[in-house]
């Protein structure tokens, strides 16, 4: 038996790689807490988003999908001298309700991940991890990929706010 040994560790690293994208809920009614950072150069938006979870990766993944759904229907308040950002659907809300079966598989079944990535690696710390209730709060700065969201949308079929995604 000295497969044993192989077998083990190969059944003990399945357990512990995480699964396919973790499903929630997707709410368009959901309060968002998204404001612009920066522009990060033509079609990337940089955002600071607080959201919260039962956990810390729970929060995180809320943080996530929050920055592309605000994004993608309210867009984003300016902040600190950093002007507003408008939404990527010009419809917002009716085109939400025109093609909802395939909104909520976006949010929830992870496809909104691929537009969106953590500025900096790890876990947040200090006064951007902290224990609210039952739940644990995060603030992450976030890379929006804003220009390839509004192609997308626009590849579907829905009205974007974009006229010309170069200049943006």
């Amino acid at each position: 038996m000295k497969f044993t040994p192989l077998i083990l560790l190969l059944s003990a690293l399945l357990v512990c790689l995480p699964a396919e994208a973790r499903k929630q809920k997707f709410d368009i009614d959901a309060r968002r807490n998204v404001v612009m950072k920066r522009s990060g150069g033509p079609g990337v938006k940089i955002v600071e988003v607080t959201a919260r979870g039962g956990s810390v990766d729970k929060a995180i993944d809320r943080a996530l999908t929050d920055a592309v759904a605000a994004l993608t229907f309210d867009g984003a308040p300016g902040g600190n001298e950093v002007a507003a950002c408008p939404p990527v659907l010009a419809g917002g809300r009716a085109a939400y309700e025109e093609q909802k079966a395939w909104f909520d598989a976006f949010f929830e079944d992870g496809g909104c991940l691929r537009f969106v990535r953590r500025a900096s690696d790890g876990y947040p710390t200090g006064t951007d991890n902290v224990k609210v209730g039952r739940e644990r709060q995060v603030r992450l700065t976030l890379i929006v990929n804003w220009q390839g969201l509004a192609e997308l949308m626009h590849t579907r079929g829905l009205k974007t706010t974009i006229g010309n995604l170069q200049d943006l």
